[in-house]
């Protein structure tokens, strides 16, 4: 996968590469060969009508679903890409080799047209790119997950990559609706927005694949387990995640992993399963949180005995084994943060800190060094293991005493976690009694 990072405090990005596992069955939504069917009302019968209401409505602070809705249904109608290769996600051919493709061959669309005259505009063609990319940021910002200061923070990243691909053009300065309740209740306009991201990211070098700075939100959309996942590997020190898949020692994470993982036949990155929320296609994706509790609870875990915000305000979902579950992940992050490996990339140092590069990794490896508590002294079979190898660990922790030691550390870290918000992993973990 590409880097990740929380929706919490910064912009997350879509993986290129994910999990095998991205299953949704396509008897949901795909009956026939058929292409997801969307009925959009829009205003007027033409592109220069709906620029008329789209650029009176961005710089008036006046846009609405509709009118933004228009206009990109409008914009992308005519606009045609070129397949270098077959497009046959499962279950429906989109296009071969050499076919001209639009929005039309992604989605069923149908129009319920309301005429009306825009008021008047001067702008021609040369403004609509701008025009689109606006309007689509507009709904990645009301989309954001967490509302006040980073909603502005997204509008104004979303602001500057405009500003950046347009520079020296008279564009007008761009005003963000107050409202934005209407565009975050809207069924209707996502079906559009995943649409053109999904057919943008096969053509990831053309001019207006710069429309994903409004669109790329809506890819894997409510799959955030994929992003749980990767994100934890990362923290563990781990290249990938079938690593960490190794290191899973409950049942019901390792039924998940496995479900997910043996899916292959509804699964398809390239086609239609990453747009699952955008496109209404499943009432709740297979790769969200919710399908998925065990390995939520688990990875995150591991991730507030790290001290990881995004875990330590992760939701505790009901129905978990949790005191199991609690063992296992446990032994995972205590087995890795223990094991002195050269990949092994774990900081216990602010990243806010003034640190060098150097000094950062000195000090890595002396918080390393005090938690690893091996005692050389002691009789081989009951020392601490030194190498990240899973079967050495669990003997260890199983059959050496080392649950207690992990418990031990686990009391003492558990002890700084504070001001935890309800319904969270870190809540319920700041109160665990080992």
């Amino acid at each position: 996968m590409n880097k990740l990072d929380h929706v919490s405090g910064k912009e997350v990005k879509s993986p290129e590469t994910e999990m095998k596992a991205s299953p949704v069955p396509t008897s949901i939504f795909l009956k026939k060969g058929a292409r997801p069917k969307i009925c959009l009302q829009i205003y007027g019968r033409d592109l220069e009508t709906a620029r008329k209401f789209a650029f009176h409505g961005l710089i008036t602070g006046t846009l609405t679903p509709i009118i933004a809705r228009t206009f990109l249904y409008y914009f992308f109608l005519e606009k045609k890409f070129v397949l270098t290769e077959d497009w046959k996600p499962h279950g429906i051919k989109i296009g071969d080799q050499g076919d001209s493709i639009s929005i039309s061959e992604v989605l069923d669309i149908s129009t319920e047209i309301t005429v009306k005259d825009g008021p008047e505009c001067t702008r021609t063609e040369e403004d609509d790119f701008w025009i689109a990319i606006s309007c689509a940021a507009v709904y990645r910002v009301a989309h954001s997950n967490v509302k006040g200061d980073y909603r502005q923070k997204v509008w104004k990243t979303c602001m500057a990559s405009i500003a950046a691909n347009f520079p020296g053009s008279d564009r007008p300065t761009i005003t963000q609706p107050q409202n934005l309740t209407p565009f975050s209740s809207d069924v209707q306009t996502p079906y559009l927005l995943s649409a053109i991201d999904m057919i943008m990211c096969r053509f990831p070098r053309h001019p207006m694949s710069r429309i994903r700075v409004g669109t790329q939100m809506w890819r894997w959309k409510n799959c955030d387990i994929l992003f749980t996942i990767q994100y934890i590997s990362r923290q563990l020190g781990l290249n990938n995640n079938e690593n960490l898949v190794a290191w899973c020692k409950h049942t019901g994470a390792c039924n998940e992993f496995r479900r997910l993982a043996e899916s292959e036949e509804d699964t398809d990155p390239e086609g239609y399963v990453p747009y699952t929320r955008g496109m209404q296609l499943s009432p709740m994706s297979v790769l969200s949180s919710t399908a998925n509790p065990d390995i939520h609870l688990w990875a995150h875990t591991m991730g507030v005995l790290l001290h990881r915000d995004r875990s330590i305000n992760a939701r505790d979902l009901a129905g978990s084994d949790h005191a199991t579950i609690f063992e296992c992940a446990l032994f995972t992050v205590y087995a890795l943060i223990n094991s002195m490996h050269a990949d092994f990339q774990i900081c216990f140092v602010s990243a806010e800190s003034e640190y060098s590069v150097k000094d950062l990794n000195k000090k890595m490896r002396e918080n390393l060094a005090k938690l690893s508590q091996v005692d050389d002294s002691a009789p081989p079979e009951f020392r601490q293991p030194r190498e990240k190898d899973r079967c050495s660990w669990w003997a260890w922790y199983n059959d050496q005493g080392g649950a207690a030691v992990a418990k031990k550390w686990a009391k003492a870290e558990l002890r700084k976690i504070t001001n935890v918000r309800r319904g969270t992993v870190g809540e319920w973990l700041s109160t665990y009694k080992l």
